[in-house]
Formats: C-alpha cells, structure tokens, sequence
C-alpha cells in the first residue's frame, strides 16, 4: 500500500513540472506564472539576462525535473534494467588504476 501511495505523489509531481510547471512556459502568454517568474528571476540576478532568456531556461528546468523524475522511477520499477543497478554498483574508485 505504501508503495502506491509513493508512486502516486511521484507521478503528480511529474505532471505538474513537466506540464504544469515546464512545457506551459514554452508558449508566451499560456502560463500564468510567467510574469511573476521573469520578475523573480530578473530581480535575483539583477537584470543580467533578457526576459526571454529567462521564460526558456526556466522552462527548460523545470522541463528536467520532471523527466528525470519519470526517468528515475522506471528505473527503479524496472528489476530487468541492468544499466541502472551497474551504475549503481560503481564508485569513483573504481575507475582509478
């Protein structure tokens, strides 16, 4: 039961960065954080990048996260997939001669 309960807050989050957060940003005038964000992040970094710039990058972020959250959890469901449990299984020690 635990476990359903994780895959489904897992999967919510997905949702909401990778379409609710991420791909919304992509379109001008869809999302409507996207005022509130370029403001945010031009007031942080003190206008150094355009407005564009900003609404991208973001987007493309927020993008990530969301995929590589889906990523990682069908690794993990996924008993077969040996890439996962051999990139696991080294350390940086490992590849020292």
């Amino acid at each position: 039961m635990d476990r359903n309960h994780t895959s489904a807050i897992r999967i919510s989050i997905e949702i909401i960065f990778f379409w609710g957060r991420g791909i919304l940003k992509f379109f001008s005038g869809v999302s409507p954080a996207e005022g509130l964000a370029i403001k945010s992040i031009d007031l942080l970094t003190f206008g150094l990048f355009s407005d564009q710039l900003i609404i991208y990058g973001l987007a493309s972020v927020e993008t990530l996260i969301g995929l590589a959250s889906h990523i990682q959890m069908v690794f993990e469901n996924n008993s077969d997939c040996t890439i996962s449990t051999n990139v696991r299984d080294y350390n940086s020690l490992d590849f020292i001669p």
